[in-house]
């Protein structure tokens, strides 16, 4: 079942703030989401419509095509 966005702040506020470890895990989380996102980067690979796609690093080089 599809939830709508109002419906889940709704929620949250009726149940509260998460625990403090459940947010430093997120945080961690975030923070190696991050690394992964620089890295996929440096090697020239980006999302695009949800899948890692290689891309072009420089305007010489020519991305491949699907």
């Amino acid at each position: 079942m599809k939830m709508l966005h109002g419906q889940r702040h709704k929620e949250i506020i009726e149940k509260g703030p998460l625990p403090e470890e459940a947010l430093l895990i997120l945080y961690e989380l975030s923070q190696v989401l991050k690394r992964i996102h620089i890295r996929m980067r440096k090697e020239g690979y980006t999302m695009i419509n949800g899948e890692i796609q290689k891309v072009a690093i420089d305007k010489n080089e020519v991305p491949p095509t699907q």
